[in-house]
């Protein structure tokens, strides 16, 4: 697991999110509030689909906006196996892990299981 996951709010921008994965060479960002309980996850391909393809400025639409919901996380005991299950299952790349059932305390990715 990663911990010390790059998270965001959901009024986040856009351009902020994407700056956000250059600078830590990441695919993903979480969107949490603010107690980090996981609301959405913004991928690179969120960005590309239904932002830069749809023609949307990326300086006024909110990662809120093209988040990804209904997210697939896992509890910290979890085994690898089981998140690698449900990386398949689901056809993720990526799961968040989060304590109590909530709240967010670092990400599985599918680099890391490799």
């Amino acid at each position: 697991m990663t911990a010390n996951v790059v998270a965001v709010p959901p009024d986040t921008t856009v351009r902020s999110v994407c700056a956000l994965m250059r600078e830590h060479e990441i695919g993903a960002v979480p969107i949490v509030d603010a107690v980090r309980r996981v609301l959405g996850l913004v991928t690179d391909r969120d960005v590309v689909t239904r932002a830069v393809a749809a023609r949307r400025d990326i300086d006024r639409v909110h990662a809120g906006d093209i988040m990804s919901v209904g997210i697939e996380c896992a509890a910290p005991d979890t085994p690898v196996t089981g998140i690698a299950e449900k990386m398949a299952r689901y056809r993720v790349r990526r799961i968040p892990i989060v304590d109590d059932g909530e709240h967010l305390v670092g990400i599985v990715s599918r680099d890391d299981l490799v």
